[in-house]
């Protein structure tokens, strides 16, 4: 066949041409779009985000105001650890502080209960060499001396009786000797004798 159509003849239809991508707007409006979509969604997600993670924190936020539930639990658990803490120190400087109030109150009491016994059974000690004393009696003593840190002790010791008189024995200066009005001559009434 020939591809020339004879003169006068219509010439032979021929295929639609296709556009090519660089020739048109077409191609690069509808990558545009795509952009523009994934740009919105962008957009939107990081609004969502912003608007959730918002919402988030003013909901914590609000939790932890007084008298709310986040706020009281919080509260509660620092009171406890707290107290426990405190009750914990303060026990331990109490019983340290009474231990050495205690010591120091004690010693004192110590001291002066052993001085006030000490003196009673010194006193005691002095006066038991002699089996019997009689309360509200006149007594002529003669002072020993002491041993094992004691000054002094009792060495004689004469129970004075009315009418009678009382003497340095002339025989024996160490001794007492008892006169009465109606003898004449002394009797010597050494630590052992006269009136117990």
């Amino acid at each position: 066949m020939n591809d020339v159509a004879p003169p006068g003849a219509p010439s032979p239809q021929q295929p639609p041409q296709q556009p090519t991508a660089s020739a048109g707007s077409g191609g690069s409006s509808k990558t545009l779009l795509i952009i523009g979509a994934i740009v919105v969604a962008i957009g939107l997600a990081v609004g969502g985000y912003m608007v959730g993670k918002s919402k988030g924190e003013d909901d914590i936020k609000a939790d932890y105001k007084a008298g709310q539930p986040g706020y009281d639990a919080i509260y509660k658990a620092g009171q406890q650890a707290g107290q426990a803490t405190g009750e914990q120190s303060g026990e331990a400087t109490g019983e340290q502080e009474g231990q050495t109030e205690g010591r120091s109150k004690g010693k004192k009491v110590g001291l002066e209960q052993g001085e006030q016994q000490g003196e009673i059974t010194g006193a005691d000690d002095v006066f038991d060499a002699y089996s019997s004393w009689q309360v509200g009696d006149f007594y002529i003593v003669q002072i020993g001396e002491g041993t094992g840190g004691v000054n002094y002790t009792l060495g004689a010791r004469t129970e004075m009786a009315e009418g009678e008189d009382y003497k340095l024995c002339q025989d024996d200066p160490s001794t007492i000797c008892v006169v009465t009005p109606s003898q004449t001559s002394s009797s010597s009434a050494n630590g052992t004798g006269g009136s117990e």
